[in-house]
């Protein structure tokens, strides 16, 4: 029997040009409670592994309307307080997944690499192609157990060929550490 994925707690769509003013308000947000915490780069996470020739084609594929636009994030007390004990506290923010997508569009933004051999981001300003009209879906699950959490990740990357054996294999360590 299919086991299906839980749908977000909540979700919104980010602007690409206001990425980095929306994550600081979170960031604030979250660490302003005594248990809260923002991480981007939880342990399960892989770290930076896209090359720039790699971001670049995300972002151009972004303008394109071609490219997944999903980053999903886990905050237990995202919409409610919790209402059942687990090993996360409330307000605990950590990227799930889609961290490779916002960093290349975090460094778009930053003015860091051009797109389409010659445009950085302020010189789309005004156009069709401004990052103000371009977005990313923020989904928020609210996951309080970290075996929920890692069981979550696992099924959302074991397919494909988008993380390797190694990778996963990490990852259900931690798993078993966390049941």
């Amino acid at each position: 029997m299919p086991h299906p994925l839980p749908d977000a707690a909540y979700t919104m769509d980010c602007a690409i040009a206001s990425i980095e003013k929306t994550l600081a308000t979170i960031e604030r947000d979250c660490t302003d409670t005594p248990t809260g915490c923002f991480e981007l780069e939880p342990d399960f996470q892989r770290g930076h592994v896209w090359t720039q020739a790699q971001q670049i084609a995300y972002v151009e594929a972004i303008f394109r309307k071609t490219a997944p636009n999903r980053i999903m994030f886990n905050c237990p007390g995202w919409t409610r307080e919790s209402t059942t004990a687990g090993d996360i506290n409330d307000n605990e923010f950590q990227c799930i997944d889609g961290l490779q997508r916002l960093t290349a569009c975090r460094m778009f933004t930053a003015g860091e690499f051009a797109v389409f051999g010659k445009y950085k981001a302020l010189d789309l300003r005004g156009t069709p192609f401004d990052p103000r009209r371009f977005t990313l879906q923020f989904c928020i699950y609210e996951f309080n157990s970290r075996a929920d959490l890692l069981n979550h990740y696992l099924r959302i990357n074991s397919g494909g060929s988008v993380h390797t054996p190694e990778e996963l294999d990490r990852v259900r360590a931690l798993l078993a550490l966390a049941a």
